[in-house]
């Protein structure tokens, strides 16, 4: 997974670089203003969610028997986690905690940079990952562990949180729009482009054409001129 995102991050920068940087921004840099301000409160919000149900949960299930919403299906299970998404890497918090950071960091310059201001599901797509990341950093440097609470009883599935979710909802939804919704666009894209460019062609031999029988015309002219004086010429002598 972590291949296609880098993958499809690098096929949308290439993209954007063949592209007029004008079309994205305005000349006064007001509209990149306004998206950073939005992306930083989004996270922010998210972040905020997270952190506001991890301390509910860890009030009122910690050191309590489970509370179950379905039986046999799904319950919300209070759980201490010292390693990545899902319980794997156990016991490596400081690693996860310097890539974690250091994930977060280019993501949210990548976002902030505007250079992807025009594809909305990228920037929503940023905000999930980065909040979900923010809010599972903030418990590894403030608890020393990660606090998750949801269970899938039914398929016995790893306990998680709403950050682990934030991530995997924008990592699929990257994946889905770089898959179907990219291509499809650039398609659309390349379409106008394409017939202008045989518009562009059409005119080119409408213009030569023209050109040609323009001087095809005035040789005809020149010889008949140089006829004209000949007889001319004859007449005299």
């Amino acid at each position: 997974m972590l291949s296609a995102l880098s993958h499809g991050y690098f096929l949308l920068r290439k993209r954007l670089r063949a592209e007029d940087a004008d079309r994205y921004s305005d000349s006064t840099g007001k509209g990149v203003s306004m998206l950073q301000v939005i992306l930083l409160l989004s996270a922010a919000a998210l972040v905020g969610l997270d952190q506001g149900v991890k301390y509910l949960v860890s009030q009122t299930l910690a050191g309590q028997p489970p509370y179950v919403l379905i039986p046999g299906v799904f319950e919300l299970h209070y759980s201490q986690n010292d390693g990545a998404a899902f319980g794997l890497f156990p016991g490596q918090q400081w690693i996860l905690i310097g890539l974690t950071s250091l994930l977060m960091l280019v993501i949210l310059g990548v976002l902030l940079s505007g250079k992807f201001r025009r594809y909305k599901m990228v920037n929503l797509c940023g905000v999930l990952i980065v909040a979900g990341g923010v809010g599972n950093l903030i418990d590894r440097l403030v608890h020393g562990y990660v606090i998750d609470f949801l269970y899938f009883k039914a398929i016995n599935f790893p306990i998680f949180n709403l950050a682990d979710t934030f991530v995997v909802c924008g990592a699929v939804l990257f994946l889905i729009y770089f898959l179907f919704v990219y291509r499809e666009s650039g398609e659309k894209a390349a379409a106008p482009e394409k017939m202008s460019g045989r518009k562009s062609d059409v005119a080119d031999q409408e213009e030569n054409t023209a050109n040609s029988q323009a001087l095809a015309a005035g040789v005809n002219g020149e010889g008949s001129d140089d006829g004209a004086s000949g007889d001319g010429t004859g007449e005299k002598s």
